[in-house]
């Protein structure tokens, strides 16, 4: 993504100077149409018989018309050269807003395969429980109604990625009013076989009021911290969610008890692309794209939240996330 963005940068350069140079030329023909013009009349006049001839009344000045042709053509060089500086300036403005087209797209994609790549995970997993439950029609039926619930997550998802294009500025999202606690033990469920998969139990402890966040946002801001925890916890050990109330805030703590963040600072971690140094307990994150947890500080921003590392060390992390409580209902 890094030489991608340095990619579009150049070409966006490369256009703006294309454009500078297209009207220069154009402008450098016009003035030198108009030097042809003004020097050949100058010469005719120069050199024309009623010139020599004294009138009652003239004010006359001895201009030598090659100095004058001279002093035109040097004149004309300057003009072009800031029509040409002028046309660089305005076609960087004018280019700017395709940069930012190709960054937002560049960005969507991104955040589209981080988010869709671990309800697919799910989806995957649940194939693969239908597959071992052989014909017990009870068991099976249990998976199906689990999968039509995932599908129908990652197609919430969808619809919040494409919402969450338009959605630039911090407290334009929509409010409404969502149960932490079943979100968070829908989000656990969702990821249970993930953290079967490797030996990890999740736990959940604690109570909250409703927050100012759709369910959607809720969900996926869970996901990425659930999936997050599963991945850096020791195998066969167990990630802790604790949610409480603090003042006006709802606050999500998720444990992994793995080995802490390595060979980065701590608040680094929400930067797009950023990686710490992999670990025995962790060895590689499976997603591996360095954007997930600089999307959920943008989604909880953009909803008057804050996330941050409240702890890290060889006991493991502790995420701790905030969010406004929504308002009481009358």
């Amino acid at each position: 993504m890094t030489g991608a963005s340095g990619s579009d940068e150049q070409f966006i350069r490369r256009s703006a100077v294309r454009i500078g140079v297209q009207v220069s030329v154009i402008s450098a023909l016009l003035v030198l149409a108009v030097f042809v013009l003004l020097a050949g009349y100058l010469v005719l006049q120069a050199n024309g018989s009623e010139a020599l001839e004294p009138h009652e009344g003239d004010i006359r000045f001895a201009i030598d018309p090659w100095q004058l042709v001279v002093g035109l053509g040097g004149l004309g060089v300057f003009s072009i050269g800031l029509a040409g500086i002028a046309t660089w300036l305005i076609a960087s403005r004018a280019v700017a807003p395709i940069g930012q087209a190709l960054r937002m797209q560049r960005t969507f994609v991104a955040d589209a395969s981080h988010e869709l790549r671990t309800p697919l995970t799910v989806i995957g997993a649940r194939v693969q429980q239908l597959e071992r439950q052989g014909d017990n029609p009870e068991t099976r039926a249990r998976v199906v109604r689990e999968l039509r619930r995932d599908t129908r997550s990652m197609s919430a998802i969808v619809d919040d990625l494409l919402e969450a294009v338009t959605l630039d500025d911090p407290g334009t999202a929509v409010a409404s009013r969502t149960e932490v606690s079943a979100v968070l033990h829908e989000t656990v469920e969702s990821l249970a076989p993930v953290a079967l998969g490797k030996g990890v139990r999740l736990t959940v402890s604690g109570e909250t009021p409703p927050v100012r966040m759709p369910a959607a946002t809720l969900r996926r801001c869970l996901s990425i911290l659930l999936d997050n925890a599963v991945a850096h916890a020791r195998v066969e050990g167990d990630v802790g969610v604790s949610v409480r109330r603090d003042r006006r805030d709802a606050v999500v703590d998720v444990a992994d008890h793995g080995a802490g963040i390595v060979g980065i600072a701590p608040e680094r971690v929400f930067d797009r692309f950023a990686h710490g140094t992999p670990t025995d307990l962790a060895p590689a994150h499976r997603t591996g794209s360095g954007i997930g947890l600089a999307l959920l500080s943008e989604l909880v921003t953009k909803h008057g939240g804050r996330v941050q590392v409240t702890a890290t060390s060889t006991a493991g992390t502790v995420f701790t996330l905030r969010l406004p409580l929504a308002p009481v209902a009358r």
